[in-house]
């Protein structure tokens, strides 16, 4: 069980950018420097819930980028479809997700039709 527990940490750890890796540092030292210390599963699951914020914020940020990027307006609950804050925050983190590879492709879609206009 520890040892599985060993391995699920260490694969989810490695699943985080480099930044995020550097986060979970601070914050790990922190948890460390409790009086009772995390348990095995303790750890994993703080983990767990701090890699779920970090792919939320990736998510926004990369949507939220791209919109401004492009002159786009930007407004999470008109414009991400089938938004709505008592949605969990994996299923948040997915429909921006969704929403980012949509503008992207209409943006490429809208790119590559003026490059093949005769100005």
């Amino acid at each position: 069980m520890i040892e599985q527990l060993r391995t699920q940490y260490k694969e989810v750890r490695e699943s985080l950018t480099e930044l995020s890796r550097q986060r979970w540092k601070v914050l790990e030292t922190k948890l460390a420097e409790l009086e009772t210390p995390p348990t095995p599963e303790e750890w994993v699951n703080q983990l767990l819930t701090f890699k779920v914020q970090c792919d939320y914020d990736r998510a926004k940020e990369m949507w939220l980028s791209l919109r401004r990027d492009n002159d786009l307006s930007v407004n999470i609950s008109t414009q991400v479809e089938g938004w709505d804050e008592s949605l969990s925050i994996t299923k948040k983190t997915n429909l921006l997700f969704d929403a980012f590879y949509q503008d992207l492709d209409t943006i490429m879609s809208y790119e590559d039709w003026l490059h093949e206009r005769d100005w």
